[in-house]
């Protein structure tokens, strides 16, 4: 209730909590898939929580899109002056502590 008081109001709390006064990340995070307008803060309540947990904070962002294909469709000049090669995921900062805990390289 405290977590969701930080990023819902009032009333929006009372009707996800409805008569309980736990939800379940994954509830709020389909509340969140079936209004746009919970979208937001639904996101944000999980990430406060998995961040922030103990003993173990947790949190993983996964980039579904370019799980689809075998080159990268990330550009920067950083990495390629005239921005033709795609950035190597394992040098994105976004996937790098994912490919590490998994014990992943190139």
């Amino acid at each position: 209730r405290e977590v969701l008081g930080l990023y819902f109001r009032p009333d929006q709390v009372g009707r996800l909590l409805e008569d309980s006064e736990e939800l379940d990340l994954v509830d709020l995070l389909r509340r969140g898939l079936e209004l746009k307008s919970l979208a937001s803060g639904a996101f944000s309540v999980c990430v406060n929580v998995l961040s922030t947990q103990l003993p173990d904070k947790f949190l993983m962002v996964y980039d579904e899109f370019n799980t689809y294909y075998d080159h990268g469709h990330y550009f920067h000049m950083s990495y390629d002056e005239q921005v033709k090669k795609a950035i190597p995921y394992e040098q994105i900062n976004l996937f790098r502590p994912a490919f590490q805990s998994l014990g992943l390289s190139k």
